[in-house]
């Protein structure tokens, strides 16, 4: 289950990672953010009721009552574990497989995004930290889109061509027949099950027919292609062309948020409220993209 998942991510890398650990892994990297207000309740329940006025300084400082070691060592452990635990997962996979690359990338993205923590935290200068965390943000933006989601720029131009075949056969079944339909159907025959992965099985038999040849397709035929088509193209990926690019777009919106903790939390509003408002708001951003991620890379985990 999901706590047994939970538990040998913590434990990494003494056990085999299997898919569900790697999901888990993953995910619990993304709330990081929310797990740091464990730490700021904690706080504030240890914290001497009524408040005090250094109380009240303090939290107006630090937006919580946590002491200074807390927000010099305790928060940045807290966002940092999870992504040395994945880190470790990728290194048990690395040994797993015999030295595949595609993990030792991996654990060089969880790296590249612990550099940015370090940087924040010992060397402190801002022009190291953004450059550190533009990388970071490349690495796993480009991670996301065409290892986990499998949308590279070949992938895509795939997926538009299916939509647009399949738009163009749907209009013959409508009736609106003409040249370029019928080239639509031939091309959806012949060329869809290699291009995505399935090689055809012999010869189409209705262009192998004799009434097919110069000729216009009758209406099983339109169906036949348009079954064809699906059965090579829409099992692969479920969603339109139009989808994957605005997923693409979120994802580098989103993971740019990071760009945020480096303005004055005062350009959102001088109001305490609402910049824990917006800070609240950056984390449902967060947990908004991961749940996309989740549903991306179990559709890319089945193709």
């Amino acid at each position: 289950g999901v706590l047994r998942s939970v538990g040998r991510f913590v434990a990494a890398p003494w056990f085999v990672v299997t898919f569900a650990d790697n999901l888990v892994g993953d995910i619990l990297t993304s709330l990081s953010r929310p797990l740091q207000d464990v730490a700021i309740a904690f706080c504030y329940l240890e914290s001497h009721h009524p408040q005090t006025e250094q109380d009240l300084n303090r939290f107006l400082h630090h937006r919580s009552h946590c002491n200074e070691w807390e927000h010099i060592w305790f928060r940045p452990l807290i966002t940092g574990a999870p992504l040395v635990f994945r880190a470790l997962q990728c290194l048990r996979r690395l040994r797993d497989a015999r030295g595949e690359t595609t993990h030792f990338m991996n654990f060089c993205k969880y790296v590249s995004a612990m550099c940015v923590l370090i940087i924040a935290r010992f060397q402190g200068h801002q022009v190291a930290v953004i450059v550190v965390s533009i990388w970071a943000t490349l690495f796993s933006l480009w991670w996301d889109v065409v290892k986990d989601w499998g949308l590279g720029p070949f992938e895509l131009h795939r997926i538009h061509r299916y939509n647009r075949l399949e738009s163009k056969l749907h209009q013959a079944q409508l009736g609106v027949r003409g040249p370029d339909a019928e080239t639509a159907a031939r091309e959806a025959l012949n060329v869809v099950p290699s291009f995505f992965g399935r090689k055809p099985e012999g010869e189409t038999p209705f262009l192998n027919s004799p009434n097919s040849p110069g000729t216009t397709m009758h209406g099983s035929m339109w169906r036949q292609t348009s079954v064809d088509l699906r059965s090579s193209a829409q099992q692969r990926r479920l969603f339109s062309a139009s989808f994957y690019a605005g997923a693409v777009l979120f994802d580098m919106a989103a993971r740019s948020t990071w760009a945020l903790n480096y303005l004055p939390i005062t350009i959102v509003s001088n109001n305490l409220n609402d910049q824990v408002a917006f800070l609240f708001f950056l984390v449902v951003v967060e947990i908004a993209r991961r749940a996309l991620w989740v549903i991306l890379r179990l559709e890319w985990e089945q193709v």
